[in-house]
């Protein structure tokens, strides 16, 4: 095999590994709590949390951060799809924690929202009401 053999195959492999990293077949994780829609007041805390599926390996693309499961937690309007950005960043967690506590604070307006948990891509809770 030539050195330009060796190469072009070395490219193809790197290649179809980035194609398949960046193309996760199903989201990593899906929430337990809360497990329908809710209704919150400012001051309130909720418990958000989920479980990992089997076989979810880190780095998640769109999801988490390889060497520490690092990703971000924000608010999310209702209507919003998978790679929405968010309304509000609430913070950090790391993915394998598979629980979050959100104090509702009076920053937020009353209204409809949606928890989403992701880098790039978010996994969303149920419809949160805020009173």
């Amino acid at each position: 095999m030539t050195t330009l053999s060796r190469l072009c195959f070395l490219l193809l492999a790197l290649v179809s590994a980035v194609y398949a990293y960046l193309h996760e077949p199903f989201a990593p994780f899906t929430f337990t709590a809360p497990a329908q829609a809710i209704q919150v007041k400012r001051g309130d805390t909720l418990k958000i949390t989920w479980e990992m599926h089997p076989g979810a390996k880190f780095p998640i693309y769109g999801y988490a951060a390889a060497s520490n499961s690092k990703t971000i937690v924000g608010l999310l309007a209702v209507d919003a799809t998978r790679d929405a950005r968010y309304l509000l960043r609430l913070g950090d967690l790391k993915l394998v924690d598979q629980a979050y506590e959100w104090i509702i604070d009076d920053e937020i307006e009353p209204g409809d929202y949606r928890i989403g948990i992701g880098l790039y891509y978010h996994e969303m809770t149920p419809i949160i009401h805020v009173e």
